[in-house]
């Protein structure tokens, strides 16, 4: 196979080649914009700048594409491989790098009297099911090898509305639970007096009384105690309202009390019912 139009700058190929296929007399060669003097071995850009012409954007970044892509072609033969610069390039890179730091991370946990996420939502349901997502991460970090995926299970939403109680009843009813921790009897200004509050094996604060002994389940005997003057009163008042289809202030007192005992509870209710914006319509 003959090989056309090839051009070298080693001396020594000169006479192998034909005659018929030598180059012009001229030793420059023309080729993508690249002017080679194969005699020297030099690669040569001719641009041409306009004088008078106003340098715009535009115009510069034209002048700069003319060398970017013979620039570009001859990267790869700018550094050869095994040369002094080469071999020192990883010492010199090592000399620039200057020896970082780590900064030390603190973790700063902020001593809240309760659950900030309390007061930011309007939906009893969604928060209580946040809550069961963190409760379910925790759980999850402290033991890898036992997971729990899929979706929130009853348990988990139960402990997660056990979580929120106690967080509200610890703020709101602190005098109180010290009280019963301690063996000690409520003071005559509590609101809780007539109320015959204990503490259940979860620390949670709920109504006493002689429906103890009755058969009826633990929330309907001892419905947990919830403060009227918070954010998840409003919420947990909003949710029976809405679930059992907008009924009176006396059913959504009643419904409550299956689970909940509000302070004040009546007034509290028709606080609440109130504000629906469905019923005033």
């Amino acid at each position: 196979m003959s090989l056309h139009k090839w051009c070298g700058n080693n001396s020594e190929l000169t006479p192998i080649t034909e005659k018929e296929y030598e180059f012009s007399s001229t030793d420059e060669i023309k080729t993508l914009g690249i002017s080679w003097k194969s005699r020297t071995d030099c690669f040569t850009f001719k641009v041409e700048v306009e004088q008078n012409a106003h340098p715009t954007k535009r115009s510069v970044l034209s002048i700069i594409a003319r060398l970017f892509d013979p620039l570009g072609l001859l990267e790869c033969l700018v550094n050869f491989p095994g040369d002094s610069y080469d071999l020192h390039n990883s010492e010199l890179y090592q000399r620039e790098l200057k020896d970082h730091q780590g900064e030390p991370v603190c973790l700063l946990v902020h001593n809240s009297e309760i659950l900030p996420i309390i007061n930011k939502r309007s939906s009893f349901t969604k928060l209580q099911r946040i809550i069961a997502w963190c409760m379910r991460f925790k759980e999850n970090a402290r033991n890898p090898l036992q997971r729990t995926t899929g979706n929130l299970t009853v348990p988990e939403l139960s402990a997660a509305l056990i979580c929120l109680v106690r967080s509200v009843q610890f703020v709101y009813f602190s005098k109180d639970i010290q009280c019963i921790m301690k063996g000690e009897k409520l003071s005559n200004s509590s609101k809780l007096l007539n109320l015959s509050p204990f503490l259940d094996e979860k620390n949670v604060l709920r109504v006493g009384g002689r429906l103890q002994h009755s058969e009826l389940p633990l929330n309907h005997k001892h419905p947990m105690l919830i403060p009227n003057n918070c954010n998840i009163c409003d919420l947990i008042i909003d949710h029976y309202y809405v679930f059992y289809l907008h009924t009176g202030v006396e059913a959504t007192l009643a419904n409550l009390r299956t689970q909940f005992w509000i302070t004040n509870g009546r007034s509290t209710v028709k606080r609440v019912l109130h504000k629906c914006l469905k019923c005033l319509k």
